[in-house]
Parts: C-alpha cells; structure tokens; sequence
C-alpha cells in the first residue's frame, strides 16, 4: 500500500515539473538572443569641398606727384587812390549809423634817389575802428617806418593824425603786416629807414 501512495506523490512532482518546464519554454521571447550583436554601420562621412584660393587685392598703383616749381610771391599791392570796401559793425550801435567804409591808401615816395629802393608786395588795408564807425567819424593818420633786409616793417612812427589817437592803433597794426622787397645795393640786402605813407579811414557817402 506504501508503495502505490509513494509512486503517486512521485508522479505528481514529476507532472508538476513537466508543467513547469513547459511554461517556462512558452514565455520564453523569440527575438534575437542578448548575445547577440548587431554590426553598427557608420554614417557616411562628409566631405567639405576645398576653399577656392582667395584673389589677392589688388593694390593701387603708387600716384606719382609732379613737383611744381613754388609760384611767386602774388602781389597784393593796390594801386594808388584805389578804395576797399571794408563793412564793420558793432552789435550795441544802431544800424541806421552802419555804412560801407572806405580805405584810401596814399602811398608816398620817399627814399628818392635810391639805386634800388624797397618795392610793396603785400599791403593789407586796415580795419576800421568800430567805435569812428559807429559815431561815422573819419580821419587820417600818416606813418614813418623802416623796411628791414628781410622785407618787413619795424620802426612804426606816427608823425601825424587827424582825429589824434582815433585811428592811429588800427593804422599801425595793418602797416605791420605789410610786406616788401627790400633794397638792395651791390647784390645785396639792406634796411631802408625813412619810409611815409598816409592812410586815409573815409566812409562810402553814397551808402
């Protein structure tokens, strides 16, 4: 009787087992195995085109500038009894006293007899005071004065002046731009002192 009861318990296990390893090949996934490899293929590599060489810039051609011999020394000179328009105006004066002036330049002669006197290059009129034209006060002023052996004016002198002192600044400081060729005695340069000219300040009537 032991005996049929122990082969049964046993049959049993061994169905069981049979159940089991039956269930376990079902679950069992039919993909590929972990161990499997799948071969990994690269992607294409990129081929960056060469740059085209860059132009070379051009460069300009070198101007060649043609050196002009200096002109000469353009005389400034006004002729005698010439007149320049000079307009000056004072913001505190009133307008209706406000004319176009007139500059009279009178150069003298002095220094006759001279081989080669001093000859004017550059005369530049003078200003007009702005307190003479805001009153419209006219006059004249008459100056001794030295030509260096450069050409320039020195030795400024006031001999004489009608208004006295009214005009006699601006007189001087225009004289003093003035510019001459100097005297010249045996090839070479001297200073001529003794020099007059009278300028005339008058004011346009007819403005």
């Amino acid at each position: 009787m032991k005996r049929y009861l122990l082969a049964t318990v046993l049959a049993v296990f061994a169905t069981l087992g049979c159940f089991y390893f039956m269930t376990t090949l079902v679950k069992a996934p039919d993909g590929p195995s972990a161990n499997s490899a799948t071969p990994l293929t690269d992607p294409p590599a990129q081929v960056t085109p060469p740059e085209p060489p860059k132009p070379k810039p051009e460069t300009e051609p070198k101007q060649k500038f043609s050196q002009s011999p200096m002109p000469g020394v353009q005389s400034l000179v006004p002729e005698p009894a010439e007149t320049a328009n000079v307009t000056q105006g004072d913001p505190q004066a009133p307008m209706s006293k406000l004319a176009p002036v007139t500059l009279q330049f009178d150069p003298m002669d002095a220094g006759q007899g001279q081989d080669r006197e001093a000859t004017p290059v550059v005369q530049l009129p003078p200003q007009y005071p702005v307190e003479a034209l805001r009153d419209g006060r006219e006059g004249w002023v008459k100056l001794r004065f030295t030509v260096t052996a450069a050409g320039t004016v020195d030795d400024i002198q006031v001999i004489d002046a009608e208004p006295k002192r009214l005009f006699d600044k601006a007189a001087r400081d225009a004289l003093r731009k003035w510019r001459y060729q100097p005297l010249v005695v045996d090839g070479k340069a001297l200073a001529q002192p003794g020099q007059e000219v009278q300028l005339d300040f008058k004011m346009d009537k007819s403005a």
